[in-house]
C-alpha cells in the first residue's frame, strides 16, 4: 500500500511474507496501521511522532510499555483472537501454556510432551488398566489398545468440589460487597412463617383469627380484570375512602404498601445521614434497621418500671420520633390526651403507629388539627384481616403527606390492594366483628393466664405480653413448638417473657391446653 514503511525484518523460513507475525503470545493488541513507521523508535521522536495520528501515537505508547515486544512492522488494523485453550478432559499430564506450544525436546514425544519417546508410551499404556490408555498411546498401540472409558467417579467428585467452590464464592461475595456500615447481622428478624397448612397454630406475628369481609374477594377477582394496567400512583379511590372515613381531605391520606413503607418514607423525607430518630425500647424493631439503613443515630429511651413512655421521650432532640400506641411487643396504650402533654415540646415530626388502634379505645386522629408536625400510621392487616394484601397509609397535614408523596415509590399500592381494602373498608359491620371477638379472647386468655401463675402487662392490642410462672420464656417456647404452636419470643431486658397473639376460641383453648391451664 502507499505511505508503508518496507519491512526491516525478512520472513522466517516457511512464513508467508504478508502475514503478520505475533508480537506477544496469546496477546489481543496489534498496533494501528495509519502510516506508523516500521521501527517504533523512530515513531517516538522527531518529525515522525508528529506526523502520526493520535490513534496511532496512542498505540505506539502502549507498546513502549509492553515487555517482551518484538518490533515488527504494522500492516493492518485488527483485533486478534487468543488462541482456544485446551481441552482438558482425559488429557492427564498435558503442558498447558506456551511451553506446549515449543517444539518437542530430544527422546520426547511429539503427541503428548512425555520424556522417553514412543518406549516409553508403549510400557505406560501396558501399565495402565484396561479402558485407561491415553490417546497417544491408543495411536502406538493401534487396534490393540481398549476404547477410552470415562471416570465418573472422579468427575462427580470434581463436579461436587467446583458447585461447593461456587457456593463458597457467591456467599464471599455477598458478604464484602456489602456496605461494611451496615454489619453483618444486619436485617430485620420477622416471626417465622411455617408453610401454609402444615397444622401450625401461628401466635408469633399478630394477624387476625377471622378471615376478611366475604365482599374482598369478589373485590380482588374483579380487579385482576385490569392488571394490565398501572393503578393509580395516589391509591385512589382508596384514598379518598379512607378520607371520608376518618373526616379529613383526600390530600390529608398517603398510601403505601404497609406502614412499614410509610415509615421507611418517613426516613426518606426527613432524615439525613447523621441525623437523630428518637423512639423507646423495647417497640417495633423495624425502627432500627431502617435507621442504620439510611445512615440516621439512633436515640432509644428505656420504658418506665410500669412499662409505660418515659418523660425523656418528649424532650430528647431528633428530626424524627416513632410512638407505637398500643405499644408493641407490650400492649400498653397511652391516652391520646396524655400523649399530646407528653409529646407537646418535642422537636421534628412525630410519627404516631397505631397499627393495634383498632382493638384500643381511642384514636389520636382527632388531634391531628392541633399538631401539624403529628402523623398517625395505621394499617389494614391487623383490624381488617388483609395483612396479606400489604396497604398501610398515614393521616396528617396536608405538606407533611407532600412530603412523603415527593420520595414514595412511582407504584406503591396495587390494583387488587387497593380493591380489596376498599371493600374491607365498606363493610364495617365485619370489622367492629372481628374486633369484638379480640377483644373478648384477649380477655378470657389474660384471666385464665393469670389464674395459672402468669404475669402480664395490660394489654389493648391483639396479643398479650406475658412472664410464665419462673420466667422461663424460652424454655416455654420451646415446649410449645414441640406441639406445633408458635409464639413470640425477643432477647434483651424482658426475655423472661412472651408475646402471644389472641387467637379464636378455639386457638387459644388448643394454647391453654399445651400450657396444661
Amino acid at each position: 500500500m502507499p505511505g508503508r514503511a518496507p519491512p526491516d525484518l525478512p520472513p522466517r523460513r516457511g512464513e508467508d511474507p504478508g502475514r503478520i507475525r505475533p508480537l506477544w503470545p496469546a496477546a489481543l493488541l496489534l498496533l494501528v496501521a495509519q502510516g506508523v513507521p516500521a521501527r517504533l523508535d523512530q515513531a517516538c521522536e522527531g518529525a515522525g511522532a508528529a506526523a502520526q495520528p493520535r490513534q496511532a501515537q496512542r498505540h505506539v505508547r502502549e507498546a513502549q510499555v509492553l515487555p517482551r515486544l518484538r518490533e515488527r512492522p504494522v500492516r493492518r488494523a485488527e483485533v486478534a483472537a487468543a488462541p482456544p485453550r485446551p481441552d482438558r478432559r482425559g488429557r492427564r499430564g498435558q503442558r498447558r501454556g506456551p511451553r506446549h506450544q515449543r517444539p518437542p525436546r530430544a527422546g520426547q514425544h511429539p503427541a503428548r510432551g512425555h520424556r522417553g519417546g514412543a518406549r516409553g508410551a508403549r510400557r505406560r499404556a501396558r501399565a495402565r488398566p484396561a479402558g485407561r490408555c491415553g490417546a497417544a498411546a491408543r495411536r502406538l498401540l493401534g487396534s490393540a489398545a481398549p476404547a477410552p472409558r470415562r471416570r465418573q467417579g472422579r468427575c462427580r467428585r470434581w463436579r461436587r468440589r467446583g458447585r461447593r467452590r461456587g457456593r463458597a464464592r457467591r456467599r464471599l461475595l455477598v458478604s464484602t460487597l456489602r456496605r461494611a456500615s451496615l454489619g453483618a447481622g444486619f436485617g430485620y428478624t420477622p416471626g417465622e412463617q411455617p408453610p401454609d397448612g402444615d397444622g401450625w397454630l401461628k401466635l408469633n406475628t399478630n394477624e387476625a383469627p377471622l378471615g376478611p369481609s366475604s365482599a374482598v374477594a369478589p373485590a380482588v377477582a374483579a380487579a385482576t380484570t385490569l392488571l394490565h394496567l398501572y393503578p393509580d400512583p395516589y391509591g385512589e379511590p382508596l384514598r379518598s375512602a379512607l378520607a371520608r372515613h376518618h373526616g379529613v381531605a383526600p390530600d390529608c391520606v398517603f398510601l403505601a404498601n404497609g406502614a412499614d413503607q410509610v415509615i421507611d418514607c418517613l426516613f426518606r423525607a426527613y432524615c439525613d445521614p447523621g441525623d437523630r430518630a428518637v423512639w423507646p425500647v423495647p417497640t417495633y424493631s423495624l425502627f432500627p434497621v431502617l435507621a442504620r439503613l439510611f445512615g440516621v443515630e439512633e436515640v432509644e429511651i428505656p420504658l418506665d418500671g410500669d412499662l409505660g413512655l418515659p418523660a425523656a421521650l418528649g424532650t430528647a432532640d431528633g428530626r424524627l420520633r416513632f410512638i407505637v400506641n398500643p405499644n408493641a411487643p407490650t400492649g400498653v396504650w397511652t391516652a391520646p390526651e396524655a400523649l399530646e402533654e407528653l409529646l407537646d415540646p418535642a422537636p421534628g415530626v412525630v410519627a404516631i403507629d397505631e397499627a393495634y388502634c383498632d382493638f384500643a379505645p381511642a384514636s389520636c386522629i382527632p388531634l391531628l388539627e392541633r399538631h401539624p408536625r403529628w402523623l398517625v400510621l395505621r394499617t389494614f392487616s391487623k383490624g381488617y384481616a388483609l395483612a396479606g394484601l400489604r396497604v398501610g397509609y398515614a393521616v396528617g397535614h396536608p405538606e407533611l403527606i407532600a412530603d412523603l408523596l415527593a420520595v414514595k415509590d412511582s407504584y406503591p399500592v396495587d390494583r387488587c390492594a387497593i380493591a380489596g381494602a376498599a371493600a374491607a373498608l365498606a363493610d364495617q359491620e365485619h370489622h367492629r366483628r372481628l374486633v369484638a371477638g379480640v377483644r373478648a379472647e384477649r380477655e378470657r386468655l389474660s384471666r385464665r393466664l393469670v389464674a395459672a401463675g402468669w404475669r402480664l402487662t395490660p394489654s389493648e392490642a391483639n396479643f398479650v405480653f406475658a412472664r410464665p410462672p419462673g420466667g422461663d420464656a424460652a424454655g416455654t417456647l420451646a415446649r410449645l413448638r414441640e406441639r406445633r404452636i408458635l409464639v413470640r419470643h425477643f432477647a434483651g431486658d424482658h426475655a423472661d417473657r412472651l408475646r402471644i397473639t389472641v387467637g379464636s376460641p378455639e386457638q387459644n383453648d388448643r394454647l391453654l391446653d399445651a400450657l396444661g391451664i
